[in-house]
């Protein structure tokens, strides 16, 4: 914009001004010599030398001392109305630029965040399932042990989810559930549905409770005779910094022999998203 403004002020600078007109003093000052009367030689030599100027003489060159300088102001004004209009449609077309300039920065801005945010997106596992009631039924032979053992009925436990991505996540739902039979159900049942916004940035972990659910001391009593199976089951709802839905289920069965819940080779109940 500034050199615009300079380059406006050398044009002016470089515009001819316009001379005074004298016109009107030569034709005054003939007219006048032509009516002197036509005397002798030295008459009109001596009247020529020595007479005044007229008053129409003085009249008409005041007036064109004034009416030059009044057109000169009236060029100047409207040289400046003009380069004042190309000064406005720079103006103009300057702030198009920035703002389209602007609009194609944050454009691309954007579309490097996606990028990053897809190519560097968290993702949640979920380590260490624990219930310490199922701890309880490997050393118990009998319904009646179980009911002396003062276990309780009801199961209860924890798990540790972590962000093993490389960008925050943010988990939307949780469900979890503690599922006695002798295989897993085509269809995944859950006990609970529970909205807990959990933030977790990259590295993160977080211990979650499992709900609590009662099982009673004749299944308990089944159980330690190993004529079913015990699953901690779960889908963990998250998303990223898109918004995009993201999934993790995890699947644990009661090893007997290794006292203790482990991972089943079952990608519908078993996977990350």
């Amino acid at each position: 914009m500034k050199y615009l403004i300079f380059l406006a002020l050398i044009l002016f600078a470089q515009q001819p001004t316009k001379p005074p007109e004298s016109r009107g003093i030569r034709t005054s000052t003939s007219s006048q010599i032509s009516k002197q009367p036509t005397g002798g030689r030295s008459n009109d030599n001596s009247s020529v030398k020595g007479s005044t100027p007229p008053a129409g003489y003085a009249q008409t060159a005041n007036c064109d001392n004034k009416t030059a300088p009044a057109d000169q102001d009236i060029n100047i004004q409207r040289k400046l109305v003009r380069y004042t209009r190309l000064l406005v449609v720079a103006g103009f077309i300057t702030a198009l630029v920035i703002g389209w300039q602007s609009w194609e920065t944050r454009k691309a801005a954007e579309a490097a965040r996606q990028s990053i945010l897809l190519t560097h997106r968290p993702k949640l596992i979920v380590r260490n399932v624990v219930s310490p009631q199922l701890e309880t039924l490997h050393p118990l032979a009998s319904v009646e042990d179980l009911v002396r053992s003062n276990a309780g009925d009801q199961f209860e436990g924890y798990f540790q989810v972590a962000n093993v991505g490389n960008t925050p996540a943010v988990i939307q739902s949780i469900h979890d559930h503690i599922f006695v039979g002798n295989g897993l159900p085509m269809e995944r049942q859950y006990s609970s549905n529970r909205i807990d916004e959990i933030s977790l940035a990259a590295g993160e972990s977080r211990r979650i409770e499992l709900t609590p659910v009662n099982v009673p001391y004749e299944t308990q009593g089944v159980i330690v005779r190993e004529q079913i199976n015990v699953y901690v089951i779960g889908l963990i709802a998250y998303t990223d910094g898109l918004g995009i839905r993201r999934e993790t289920a995890f699947c644990r069965r009661l090893d007997r022999a290794l006292q203790r819940l482990v991972p089943v080779q079952d990608n519908d109940y078993e996977y990350a998203d």
